[in-house]
C-alpha cells in the first residue's frame, strides 16, 4: 500500500532538464530494466505457435517502437492524452495465455483483432475509471493476477527443459536454466543498486554464454540465422492480417480491464516517487490521461502488428536509484526503444535467446507476478466473504490449469469462451464480488 508521508530523494524534478549526456545515461538504465520485460512475453507467445525468426523478429520491433512511442506520449501528455510522468510502456505478460489460445485458433489475424476490440475497451475504461475500480478492487485484482503468474510458470517450465528439441539434453537444459534463475536471486539481492537493476540482462549475458559452453546453442547457427533478418524493420499496417472471434473476446477485455487498475498502481506510485500530489485534480488528470494513452497506443500497436501493452513498474525502481523523475528523461528512452525496433539486429538476437535461458528468466518474472498478485490481497481484509471468493475463483481456475480435458464435456461454444483459467478464475471472482454481501 502507498504511503503518502512517505518522501524519496529526489535529484531532479518532474520538469527540471538534465545535462544531454547525463539525460541519455541515466535513459540507458531505463532501458535496460524495461527491455528483457518487453521482449520476453513476445518471444514465449512465438515459440509457442512456432513462428519463425522474422515474424519474431518484426513483432518484437513492433513493441519496441510503440514502447517508445508510448513513452513519448505518456512524459510529453499530448493534450490530455498521457500522464506528464515519466512512466515507461511495455508489452504486458497479463496476455500471453488468451492469446497463445487464439493463435492456435486463428493465428496472427486473430491475436491483432482481439487486440484492437479490446484496447477499445481500456480506452473507454479510461473515461469510467470509478465504475471500473468497482468492477477491479484489490481482492478481485489480486485473484486475476495470482491465476496469471501461477498459470504462467507451467509454459517457463517446458521451455527450462527445451520440450521440443528431442535432440536437447534434459539435464543440460535445467542446468543452463538455474544458472539463471541463480544469477537473477544474486544479482537482485546485491548490495550495489545498479547490479541490482540490471539482474536480467546479467543473467541472459551468462545464459548465452554458458549456452554455448554446454553446446546447447551452435554460433554458426545463431551467426547464420541473424544473417537472414532484414536491416530495418519498417511498421506495416495489418501486416498479418485482421479477424475477429467474440467467443474469444472475454479474457482479452478482462485483462485489458485489468491492465487499467495496474496502471493506475503504476501511475500513482510514479507520482509519489516523483513528488507528485496523488490525490486531487492534478492527479486525477494524469491517471485519466495515461490509462487513455495506455489504450490509444494499444490500439495502434494492433493494427501494426505487435502485442498490447501497458505501463512498467520497473522503471519507478530506477527512479528512486538515479534520483531522477524528470519528465524529459522520456524522451530520450522512446528514442532509443524506436532506434532499436527499427533496427531489428537486437530484437532478432534476443528473439532467438535458447528455450533454457527464455525459461529461467520467465520462471523469476512469472513467478513475481504470483507474489505480487499475492502481495494485493493481502493489502484487504480478508474474512468469510473473502475467502470463499479466493476459493471458488482459485478452485474453478486452477481446475482448468490442472485438468484441461476438462472442456471436452462441453459445447464447442462454450470451449472457445471458457479456454483459459483467467477467464473462468476472473469471471468467477468479479461475479462473486459483485453478488456476495459485505
Amino acid at each position: 500500500m502507498l504511503n503518502k508521508k512517505q518522501t524519496y530523494d529526489i535529484a531532479f524534478t518532474l520538469d527540471e532538464r538534465l545535462p544531454f549526456s547525463q539525460a541519455c545515461f541515466v535513459a540507458f538504465q531505463h532501458v535496460l530494466a524495461v527491455l528483457i520485460p518487453i521482449v520476453a512475453p513476445i518471444v514465449v507467445i512465438c515459440n509457442a505457435l512456432h513462428f519463425d525468426i522474422q515474424t519474431t523478429s518484426y513483432i518484437v520491433s513492433m513493441n519496441l517502437i510503440f514502447s517508445g512511442i508510448g513513452t513519448f506520449i505518456q512524459a510529453k501528455r499530448i493534450r490530455n492524452i498521457g500522464s506528464g510522468l515519466l512512466s515507461v510502456q511495455g508489452t504486458s505478460s497479463a496476455f500471453i495465455i488468451p492469446l497463445i489460445i487464439a493463435g492456435r485458433e486463428g493465428g496472427l489475424p486473430l491475436i491483432f483483432g482481439l487486440c484492437f476490440l479490446g484496447a477499445l475497451f481500456q480506452v473507454a475504461a479510461s473515461f469510467l475509471l470509478r465504475f471500473t475500480r468497482k468492477i477491479f478492487p484489490p481482492l478481485v485484482v489480486g485473484i486475476l493476477v495470482t491465476i496469471i503468474g501461477i498459470s504462467l510458470i507451467k509454459i517457463s517450465i517446458f521451455d527450462c527443459l527445451n520440450e521440443g528439441n528431442f535432440v536437447s539434453n534434459p539435464t543440460k537444459n535445467l542446468l543452463l536454466a538455474f544458472i539463471v534463475v541463480f544469477t537473477i536471486a544474486v544479482s537482485y539481492v546485491a548490495k550495489n543498486k545498479y547490479f541490482r537493476a540490471c539482474s536480467i540482462i546479467i543473467a541472459i549475458g551468462i545464459g548465452y554464454l554458458m549456452s554455448f559452453l554446454l553446446g546447447i546453442s551452435d554460433y554458426h547457427q545463431l551467426h547464420n540465422t541473424l544473417n537472414g533478418v532484414p536491416i530495418f524493420n519498417f511498421p506495416m499496417i495489418f501486416r498479418f492480417g485482421f479477424n475477429l472471434r467474440f467467443t474469444h473476446l472475454i479474457p482479452i477485455i478482462l485483462i485489458y480491464l485489468l491492465t487499467v487498475i495496474e496502471s493506475i498502481g503504476d501511475l500513482t506510485a510514479t507520482s509519489l516517487i516523483s513528488q507528485e500530489p496523488i490525490v486531487g485534480k492534478i492527479y486525477s488528470n494524469r491517471i485519466f490521461g495515461g490509462v487513455l494513452g495506455s489504450g490509444i497506443n494499444s490500439i495502434f500497436v494492433s493494427i501494426f502488428g505487435g502485442f498490447p501493452l501497458t505501463t512498467f513498474a520497473q522503471n519507478n525502481g530506477i527512479i528512486q536509484i538515479t534520483g531522477v523523475a524528470s519528465r524529459y528523461i522520456g524522451v530520450f528512452i522512446a528514442v532509443i526503444l524506436i532506434l532499436c525496433g527499427l533496427f531489428p539486429a537486437l530484437s532478432a538476437f534476443l528473439s532467438l535467446m535458447p528455450k533454457p535461458v527464455l525459461g529461467g528468466v520467465t520462471l523469476v518474472m512469472f513467478g513475481t507476478i504470483a507474489a505480487y498478485g499475492i502481495k494485493i490481497i493481502s493489502l484487504g481484509e480478508i474474512n468469510q466473504r473473502e475467502l470463499i471468493i479466493m476459493a471458488l475463483s482459485f478452485g474453478l481456475g486452477f481446475s482448468l490449469t490442472f485438468y484441461p480435458e476438462i472442456l471436452n464435456y462441453f459445447p464447442r461454444s462454450i470451449q472457445e469462451i471458457f479456454s483459459s483459467s483467467i477467464t473462468i478464475g476472473g469471471m468467477t471472482a468479479v461475479l462473486l464480488n459483485l453478488i456476495l454481501p459485505k
